[in-house]
């Protein structure tokens, strides 16, 4: 079976991207679609809203790798694999924090 593929909109003040069902709670698809975004110069702010697990993985992309200011993001866990009713607020402590 063919992995289906991710989706872009551009919507008037940014961009969205819409993934499968099937891949709701892997990072790894989200992770390679925003790793080829390319952002606008300034300072914007980024919104991320997914399942727990890829909304922390999109926020550490952001703050550590792409190096955004961690106060211009929002990221949360609208949802989590498994577990009804489930709501994750996530704050700027990224996977290098919870290493150290």
């Amino acid at each position: 079976m063919k992995t289906p593929k991710l989706t872009y909109r551009r919507p008037e003040n940014g961009e969205q991207v819409n993934r499968p069902q099937v891949q709701a709670d892997d990072p790894a698809p989200l992770l390679e679609a925003i790793s080829d975004l390319v952002l606008p110069d300034g300072d914007g702010f980024v919104w991320i809203a997914a399942e727990s697990k890829v909304a922390c993985a999109a926020r550490d992309h952001f703050i550590e790798t792409r190096g955004h200011p961690a106060q211009l993001l929002k990221a949360a866990g609208y949802w989590l694999r498994g577990q009804a009713d489930s709501r994750e607020k996530l704050g700027i402590e990224t996977a290098t924090d919870r290493s150290t």
